[in-house]
């Protein structure tokens, strides 16, 4: 038994968007995969293969898709979320579980077949990274995971083997070895796509998103407002941002990299963070900013508000999510938003904006009505 499949055959490159920056990158040049397979024996092959992906805001996932071979036209697979622990599958933190998840298999190497599985109940991912885990189930025989050529998210291609068949030592996820390492296949990513709904407001709202507003709610308390960037509908020269190092630390690597405020974004990542220099609790607050889209694919992007903290992880207290409205938008928190910011500022008085990966930011402006 191998664990992986390959040969000399080559295969046209496929791409294909989901939710979460999921998509089907190019194939290797020599098209090959990863045995993902349980024998259902309980001691001996268990072996699954993980990818982390990455939401730009809270998503509902309602199914999952990837390529692979060998199977019978219909198979059982074992779909589970993980969070993420620096890097890496949570094997104690399962988001979702779906150990039995019916769909389409059966592809002869060199040919693989797209096995599509519908997730009931959805899963509701949150914002920032996970880990997705798809597992053949079956006595039979084994199915391998398609491996593609380039990555889709932040980490290395994972991959677990449960009962040490393959003399890995590789018997969970979280112990700071890949793929890679593990059985010596250099690949970047798992063939893999979700489905969903990106949640487009959360803890926002545009209904009585007003200074105005604000002033009349807290009578007797004057707002601060916190800046970043000129209202000047993206004129150069450049506006600069401050992300503070914990934020860096969360955005991670891109193509395009960290970019300042009036950078057309292509596979990029924006920060900033606002020392808010108060720990009291809030009565009011108003999020104003402009974005517009710049890059390859803008439908899925967010940004969101909250605090970095060192692991890297991010607390997230509000967000928006894909089809940015219009030349810019005034959000008002909501009462779970207000409750949230206030948790955090009696600890950490910082409030951090993230932004990924294809849309330009001109400003960011914070309205906030603390109480007595």
């Amino acid at each position: 038994m191998r664990a992986c499949h390959g040969g000399g055959a080559e295969q046209a490159g496929i791409q294909t968007n989901g939710v979460c920056n999921t998509e089907f990158g190019p194939e290797l040049p020599t098209v090959d995969g990863i045995i993902s397979w349980n024998d259902t024996t309980g001691s001996s092959i268990d072996t699954a293969g993980a990818a982390d992906v990455v939401c730009n805001t809270e998503t509902t996932v309602d199914s999952v898709e990837a390529y692979g071979y060998f199977g019978t036209a219909t198979e059982t697979f074992h779909v589970t979320f993980y969070a993420d622990a620096g890097g890496e599958p949570n094997d104690n933190a399962v988001i979702c579980d779906y150990p039995s998840v019916t769909g389409p298999a059966g592809g002869e190497y060199p040919t693989h077949v797209l096995t599509h599985l519908n997730l009931s109940p959805a899963c509701d991912l949150p914002f920032g990274v996970s880990w997705v885990s798809i597992q053949n189930v079956d006595s039979a025989g084994p199915w391998y995971w398609e491996m593609q050529d380039s990555s889709s998210g932040n980490s290395a291609a994972d991959w677990a083997d449960r009962h040490d068949a393959f003399g890995s030592g590789r018997t969970t996820y979280n112990n700071h070895r890949y793929l890679v390492d593990c059985l010596g296949y250099p690949y970047p990513d798992w063939m893999v796509s979700l489905g969903g709904t990106a949640t487009t407001l959360r803890n926002l709202t545009t209904k009585k998103a007003t200074v105005k507003y604000g002033n009349k709610k807290c009578s007797g308390s004057d707002y601060y407002r916190y800046a970043g960037g000129k209202s000047d509908n993206y004129a150069a020269p450049v506006d600069p941002a401050y992300p503070h190092s914990d934020l860096v630390a969360y955005m991670g690597a891109s193509n395009q990299g960290n970019v300042n405020y009036d950078v057309p974004m292509n596979n990029g990542r924006f920060g900033d963070s606002f020392n808010l220099q108060n720990d009291r609790t809030v009565c009011y607050a108003v999020i104003q900013f402009r974005a517009k889209g710049t890059g390859d694919v803008q439908s899925n992007d967010g940004i969101t508000f909250g605090h970095a903290y060192p692991g890297p992880t991010f607390s997230s207290v509000a967000s928006v999510g894909a089809f940015f409205p219009g030349p810019g938008g005034s959000y008002a928190l909501t009462p779970a938003g207000l409750s949230l910011l206030s948790t955090q500022l009696s600890s950490a008085p910082r409030l951090d904006v993230y932004l990924q990966d294809d849309t330009e930011i001109d400003y960011v402006q914070i309205y906030v009505w603390y109480n007595p």
